[in-house]
């Protein structure tokens, strides 16, 4: 159990980090933001993309659910 909770931490840890460089780093040449031309590369309506962050959000607040019942 405390293996996956770690495993948890650093996946979460990571993915942090690569969205605070990312979302740092400009494109030299189209002077945009790199995490900006990697959304519009990935995702090609915005209705995509919210449904996205819908998805993020319901799994992020799915498992810090089950983590707090794990812990009660």
């Amino acid at each position: 159990m405390v293996n996956l909770l770690d495993w948890i931490l650093c996946t979460v840890v990571v993915l942090w980090f690569l969205q605070r460089v990312l979302s740092m780093k400009w494109d030299p040449l189209m002077h945009a933001l790199l995490l900006d031309e990697i959304i519009q590369v990935a995702f090609h309506s915005s209705a995509t993309m919210e449904r996205l962050c819908i998805w993020i959000n319901f799994i992020f607040n799915l498992i810090v659910f089950l983590v707090l019942i794990i812990l009660a």
